[in-house]
């Protein structure tokens, strides 16, 4: 094989999440992110759990204690007042004005845990050929340890490159307070003299 075709990362949502305990008690995903191989020599990503990482209560997101029938207590998810009825959040944040936002979250969310996957497998690197071990199943797992690390140094690449066209986003610039909405309708007045 000339490529580990596919990876799959895990990820856990940070201590610091205030929702942190609600998001893993509805979570109904894979606690990670898949990195694939594109066609050319491109990496993408995808991962369901990510969506709701990144998204917070400033965003939308709430939680209800409700009571049942029984006197049983549950959690309701909401998104912007609606209930969520599972917890793939992707294709309402698509439909999002503040979409380009949340990607860019995603993205930085996902460089910093593949950096932390790169040390790791750079920590531990190739182990020695132990006696009980064949030299042809090590010799297949030592290609694998290296075209890992290749995945993911394109994988660091592919990402820069996200992060770098998504910080080029008029939304993603009006969030960060780089534009201001009274200089481009003041350049939207100035155009129209008729």
């Amino acid at each position: 094989m000339s490529s580990a075709k596919a990876m799959f990362i895990d990820l856990d949502i940070p201590d610091d999440d205030p929702l942190r305990p609600a998001k893993i008690h509805i979570s109904t995903t894979a606690p990670g992110f898949r990195l694939f191989n594109k066609e050319g020599n491109g990496i993408g990503w995808e991962s369901d759990f990510i969506w709701l990482i990144v998204v917070n209560e400033e965003d939308g997101l709430d939680f209800k204690i409700l009571q049942t029938i029984d006197g049983k207590r549950e959690i309701q998810a909401l998104w912007k007042e609606g209930e969520l009825q599972d917890t793939n959040l992707r294709s309402l944040l698509e439909v999002d004005p503040h979409w380009d936002i949340y990607q860019l979250r995603a993205v930085v969310l996902l460089q910093s845990r593949v950096e932390v996957q790169v040390e790791t497998l750079r920590e531990v690197g190739i182990p020695e050929r132990s006696e009980g071990v064949r030299q042809g199943p090590w010799e297949l797992a030592a290609q694998l340890r290296v075209l890992e690390l290749d995945m993911l140094r394109r994988a660091m690449s592919a990402l820069d490159d996200q992060r770098a066209a998504l910080l080029d986003s008029d939304t993603v610039q009006r969030y960060l307070g780089l534009i201001d909405d009274e200089d481009t309708k003041g350049e939207e007045e100035q155009v129209d003299f008729s």
